[in-house]
C-alpha cells in the first residue's frame, strides 16, 4: 500500500481515530477524504458511511465492530487492485498442491496455495466480496484435482460467476514476466491459466 492512498470518511469520531491509529501502526498514511471522489490521490476510501458510492476509488464499508486483521487484509487486497476492476479472473492450477491467482487487468490482487479445495474456494469468495467486481471468471486448468475443484465451486455458490476449463499443458514451464517469478510453481501456473488465451476446453 502506498503511502496516501487511504482515505477516511468516516462519520464515528471514535472509529476514525482507532482505524487512522491502526493504519499508522502499520505504515499506511491517512487523509480526511470528505469529498473523497474528487481527491485523485486516494486509491482507496474506508467509511462508515451508507451513501459513498464512487467510480474513481474502492469503498471498503466498516462499522464499529471492525475486525482490525480483516480490515488490514481487505487494504492490502485492494491496494493491489487497480482502479475500475471490470472483471477478476481467477486461475487455478489443480494439481497435488493448488494454486490459485485472482487478476485483475493482468494485475495479481492475490494468491494462495493449499490441499484443501474448500479453504482455497472460501478464498475465492473472500476476494470476490473484498474487491466487489461486476463480473468474475474462474478458469481450472485441468490437472490432478480438477474435478473436485470444480464441483467444490459449484458447490459454492458463488453467484455472477462464469466458470471455465483450460487446457493447462506445459503451464509450469513456459516462461513468466520477472515480476511473477516470486511466486511458487503452482502460484505461477494459476497466474498462465487466467491468462490462458486458448480457447477453454469445456
Amino acid at each position: 500500500m502506498k503511502e496516501g492512498t487511504v482515505g477516511l470518511n468516516i462519520d464515528d469520531s471514535v472509529l476514525r481515530d482507532r482505524i487512522r491509529l491502526l493504519l499508522k501502526t502499520r505504515g499506511i498514511k491517512t487523509v480526511d477524504a470528505i469529498e473523497a471522489c474528487e481527491e485523485t490521490l486516494i486509491h482507496l476510501i474506508v467509511t462508515d458511511r451508507k451513501d459513498v458510492d464512487c467510480e474513481e476509488v474502492h469503498v471498503l464499508p466498516v462499522g464499529k465492530e471492525v475486525d482490525e486483521e480483516e480490515l488490514l487484509e481487505s487494504i492490502d487486497i485492494l491496494g493491489r487492485t487497480p482502479k475500475r476492476c471490470g472483471e477478476i479472473v481467477i486461475g487455478v492450477d489443480p494439481g497435488l498442491t493448488i494454486g490459485v491467482a485472482a487478476l485483475c487487468r493482468n494485475s495479481v490482487i492475490d494468491v494462495n496455495v493449499s490441499n484443501d479445495v474448500d479453504q482455497l474456494v472460501d478464498w475465492m469468495r473472500k476476494i470476490i466480496e473484498i474487491v466487489k467486481p461486476p463480473s468474475t471468471r474462474i478458469r481450472i486448468g485441468k490437472g490432478e484435482k480438477w474435478k473436485e475443484t470444480l464441483d467444490a465451486v459449484k458447490r459454492s455458490g458463488i453467484s455472477e460467476t462464469c466458470i471455465q476449463l483450460v487446457d493447462e499443458r506445459n503451464t509450469t514451464k513456459t516462461p513468466l514476466p520477472e515480476k511473477w517469478r516470486r511466486y511458487g510453481r503452482d502460484v505461477r501456473a494459476a497466474i498462465k491459466i487466467a491468462l490462458k488465451v486458448l480457447q477453454p476446453t469445456a
